[in-house]
C-alpha cells in the first residue's frame, strides 16, 4: 500500500499533469473570495471558494517570492524578499493590499501598500499568482492541511565541492545528521519558509558550495525536497517526502542541488 506522502506527492503529480493553466481565476477580489485572510510567515494565507457551492479550502502564496522594496516602496519582483528590510507588515482591505514601513536608500522608512488583487487570484481555491507566468492550477486539493508553521528545513553529511580550497571546511560547519524527530531543525543547516523554484547550489560562504552523501529533510509543514548530483539540477538523486522527514538518508551519490515545493495548498513559487 502506498504511503500518506506518495499518494500525496501521486495526486500533485497527476494534478499538475492534467492541469488546465489556461483556467481563469474566480471573479472578484481576494477580499472577496476569501475569509480569514492573514499574514503569516509572510504568506498570504485564507479560506477560498472554489467554485463548487460554498465549499472553500485554505490556501496560500509566499509574498517573499513576489514582492521586493524599491527605494522605499513595495514592487512586484521575482524572489524579492521584502521581509528583509520592511517591518511592521500587514493586510488592508480584507486581504487585497499589503502595507509596510520600508527603508529608502537614505532616510526614514516610508508608508507604502501595494495591490496584492494585481497579480494574486483565486483559482478553484488556490491563492496563485501570475507574476511569473500563467500559474498551473492543481485539480484537486491537497490531502495536507495548510500548516501553521510552514518552516522546513535540510541538511547532512557533507563536504566541500571538489576544488575547494578546503574541502573539510562545509563538514566543519554543518552538524552530522541522524534519525529523529521531524520537527527538530538542530541538524538541518538551511531553513527557508518559500519554495526552492531555482535550482540551489546550497553554500553559506562563495565559493565554498557543499554537496552531501546523507540528506535529511525536517520540519511539520508537508514539503517535498529533491535533490541532484549536480549544481544545474539535472541529475536527480533522491525526492524526500513529508514520510522521510526526520531521517537521515544514505545517498546512492553526492548530491549538489536541490530544489523545494509544498505538498500542501501553496503556490509552487
Amino acid at each position: 500500500m502506498l504511503s500518506t506522502s506518495a499518494l500525496a506527492s501521486l495526486a500533485a503529480f497527476l494534478a499538475v499533469a492534467n492541469a488546465a493553466p489556461a483556467l481563469a481565476p474566480r471573479d472578484g477580489t481576494i477580499a472577496s473570495q476569501c475569509t480569514n485572510v492573514k499574514l503569516s510567515q509572510n504568506w498570504l494565507v485564507g479560506d477560498c471558494l472554489t467554485g463548487v457551492g460554498t465549499t472553500r479550502i485554505t490556501s496560500g502564496t509566499s509574498l517573499n517570492s513576489k514582492i521586493s522594496n524599491d527605494d522605499g516602496a513595495l514592487t512586484w519582483a521575482l524572489d524579492g524578499w521584502f521581509s528583509q528590510l520592511c517591518d511592521s507588515c500587514q493586510l488592508l482591505d480584507g486581504g487585497s493590499s499589503l502595507n509596510c514601513q520600508c527603508p529608502p536608500s537614505s532616510g526614514q522608512n516610508k508608508n507604502t501598500t501595494i495591490d496584492l488583487d494585481e497579480h494574486i487570484s483565486v483559482y478553484s481555491g488556490h491563492l496563485l499568482s501570475d507574476l511569473n507566468g500563467t500559474p498551473v492550477v492543481p485539480v484537486i486539493p491537497s490531502i495536507y492541511d495548510f500548516p501553521s508553521d510552514v518552516s522546513y528545513g535540510y541538511g547532512g553529511n557533507a563536504t566541500c565541492v571538489e576544488g575547494s580550497a578546503n574541502p573539510d571546511w562545509c563538514g566543519s560547519v554543518v552538524p552530522l545528521c541522524s534519525d529523529g524527530d521531524k520537527t527538530d531543525f538542530n541538524e538541518t543547516a538551511f531553513t527557508y519558509t518559500t519554495p526552492i523554484t531555482s535550482c540551489l547550489a546550497p553554500s553559506f560562504y562563495l565559493p565554498y558550495e557543499f554537496q552531501f552523501d546523507h540528506l535529511k529533510l525536517a520540519g511539520a509543514a508537508a514539503w517535498e525536497l529533491t535533490g541532484y548530483a549536480d549544481a544545474e539540477c539535472t541529475e536527480k538523486v533522491i525526492v524526500l517526502t513529508p514520510d522521510d522527514s526526520g531521517k537521515c538518508n544514505l545517498l546512492p551519490e553526492l548530491v549538489r542541488g536541490v530544489t523545494s515545493r509544498p505538498l500542501f495548498n501553496g503556490d509552487v513559487f
